[in-house]
């Protein structure tokens, strides 16, 4: 079929939503079970009368999505499956439950997939529940927002999420829903108080219409909820938690239930309680934040702040000499392992979508080594000026192994330059033109 694996983050596996991420070594199950993300479905064709290429949104789009899943179950006359934005960017609801109920991430949530051509990798961008939204940035054309109206998955012949697709606003979270509260999705998470002393029983109610086997609860201080709404913390002995089912081994996927944990090994501090995915740091929903208190103390409960880099580039100097080293440094809020970046003549222009061509001068991969182990959210990439010849230059940091520009530096220059470069006037007019005043304003 021409596939690129599904990937996320440092791993070219890692999107587990779907069949293209890591394998499962098992024949049969419902593990077995799961389709294929945005890009590889609009790839193969399968959904072609309902997917809809949006372009750059010239006009604002809402509508309805289903998943692969119940698309030929879902008796709604207005269904489409598939979003195509700015030609790499690909969105669909990620419905969980027959041929697709295996699915191990991103579980009934509109997934957000770039992929550059038919057969590269795909990178997962985001995963967003409903009143959750995420904006694609387009360089040297503006920004695209994608957000979730609504998702109903009561039913499995009419499960849905509302979409709204605008331009021109940025807007990465929707009302008050930020990864860490309710946000309305048919699931819910609370605590039976919003402040314990040591020692004290500690009741966790959840409810969760679409479960699965080892879904888990964990009381976590200290986490932070990425884009694709994954705790960044890792697991530690002496973790609090349960599986929703209340023991080690869950045969069952009860969905609505209520758990005990004991309070008296957690420090006073701020903690949350997180109903989590198929025994994964998945989120698929989140209490809202209670105390622990030790020593007659109080402590007001706070969000956890949801981390964001700007994407960002800017070299040293502004001015090289033909012998020292040019330092590139770097942001990125979503990155990948592959990538790079690239130094290109000042005279190179971007194309529509951020495509540039490759006529490049210099690269270098994020990690600067030929096989980058993980990707980078920062960092500082060094190049010889001595690999230059005298003149003026911008550097870019382009996606995945791609032409696929997601920022660029200013201009800087190397070594002498004779003469201004062509696309410049050669030189500045005489004269003022007559029609400015031939003085300034005295005060």
């Amino acid at each position: 079929f021409n596939l690129g694996h599904a990937s996320q983050r440092g791993s070219t596996y890692g999107d587990r939503s779907g069949i293209m991420g890591d394998s499962i070594y098992l024949d049969e199950g419902e593990e077995t079970l799961r389709c294929y993300n945005a890009a590889k479905n609009w790839q193969l064709g399968w959904f072609e009368e309902n997917s809809i290429n949006l372009d750059l949104v010239s006009n604002d789009w809402e509508g309805r999505l289903v998943g692969p899943a119940n698309f030929q179950a879902s008796n709604d006359a207005n269904k489409n499956v598939l979003l195509k934005i700015a030609e790499s960017y690909y969105v669909q609801f990620n419905y969980a439950a027959g041929v697709n109920s295996g699915s191990q991430e991103f579980i009934n949530r509109v997934t957000v997939v770039k992929q550059i051509d038919d057969g590269d990798y795909s990178w997962i961008q985001a995963a967003l529940r409903e009143k959750e939204a995420y904006t694609i940035d387009i360089f040297d054309y503006g920004s695209i927002t994608v957000e979730v109206v609504e998702i109903n998955t009561n039913n499995f012949n009419d499960a849905y999420a509302d979409v709204r697709v605008y331009n021109g606003n940025r807007a990465k979270c929707i009302e008050t829903c930020c990864s860490e509260v309710n946000c309305g999705d048919n699931s819910s998470i609370s605590t039976d108080k919003n402040s314990y002393t040591p020692g004290d029983e500690i009741k966790v109610s959840f409810t969760n219409n679409s479960p699965k086997a080892y879904d888990w609860i964990w009381i976590i201080d200290g986490a932070d909820v990425d884009q694709f709404g994954q705790i960044t913390k890792d697991w530690y002995n002496g973790a609090l938690w349960l599986f929703t089912c209340g023991s080690d081994n869950c045969e069952g996927t009860p969905n609505s239930g209520e758990l005990s944990f004991e309070s008296s090994n957690l420090e006073a501090g701020v903690y949350v309680a997180y109903y989590l995915w198929i025994d994964s740091h998945n989120v698929e929903v989140a209490s809202s934040p209670f105390t622990v208190v030790g020593d007659g103390n109080t402590i007001s409960p706070t969000e956890a702040p949801v981390p964001q880099f700007d994407l960002a580039m800017e070299t040293s100097k502004v001015s090289y000499s033909d012998n020292e080293n040019i330092d590139i440094s770097f942001t990125n809020p979503f990155p990948t392992r592959y990538d790079w970046v690239v130094i290109y003549s000042a005279e190179e222009t971007v194309q529509k979508y951020a495509i540039i061509s490759k006529n490049w001068q210099l690269s270098e991969f994020i990690c600067q080594a030929e096989y980058c182990e993980d990707d980078g959210y920062e960092g500082v990439v060094t190049f010889p000026s001595a690999n230059l010849d005298a003149g003026i230059y911008r550097a870019y940091l382009l996606f995945g192994d791609a032409y696929s520009v997601l920022t660029r530096s200013e201009e800087f220059t190397v070594g002498t330059v004779s003469s201004l470069p062509s696309y410049l006037p050669s030189s500045l007019p005489s004269s003022l033109p007559s029609s400015l005043p031939s003085s300034l304003p005295s005060s």
